[in-house]
């Protein structure tokens, strides 16, 4: 979804149309780098930075994400962010296949 409101405020109908209508764009590539992958939030971002390049564990994904205003927190709250930066984490991963599959 965030994919599409990207597509929605940065491409011409036309463009946005071969992408989430036909499934299929000669220049994907280019516009993904140039246009949509800078629409993701910036959360978005981190979560799949820290997760995949730099191969943190949940954990530490929380810790990595947390405000200075969050404090220490407590293992239970840690436990409980994990739970919902995974989930996170996996509605990106679905939005990235249905990326991968239009450039293939």
């Amino acid at each position: 979804l965030e994919l599409k409101l990207a597509g929605i405020r940065r491409l011409e109908f036309a463009d946005f149309f071969q992408i989430f209508g036909d499934g299929r764009h000669p220049d994907f590539r280019a516009l993904y780098g140039d246009c949509l992958r800078d629409e993701l939030s910036p959360e978005d971002q981190a979560i799949l930075i820290l997760r995949i390049d730099r191969q943190l564990e949940w954990r530490d994904v929380v810790r990595a994400l947390a405000d200075e205003e969050d404090g220490d927190l407590s293992d239970a709250e840690i436990t409980r962010r994990s739970a919902a930066v995974r989930k996170r984490f996996e509605r990106i991963k679905n939005d990235l296949k249905k990326l991968v599959e239009l450039l293939q």
